[in-house]
């Protein structure tokens, strides 16, 4: 049985959009005051 938090095949990137679109307008607007507009680039950086 596939674990429904950890699918097979999520990418980093993957996770990275599903986090930021996950997150309230409310949420995000935390987490930049706490840290800064870019900082989920700098914690999952866009894989080539």
């Amino acid at each position: 049985m596939e674990d429904p938090h950890h699918p097979a095949g999520l990418t980093v990137d993957d996770a990275r959009d599903l986090l930021n679109r996950s997150l309230s307008v409310r949420e995000r607007a935390y987490a930049d005051a706490k840290k800064d507009p870019d900082w989920i680039h700098r914690y999952y950086p866009r894989r080539s």
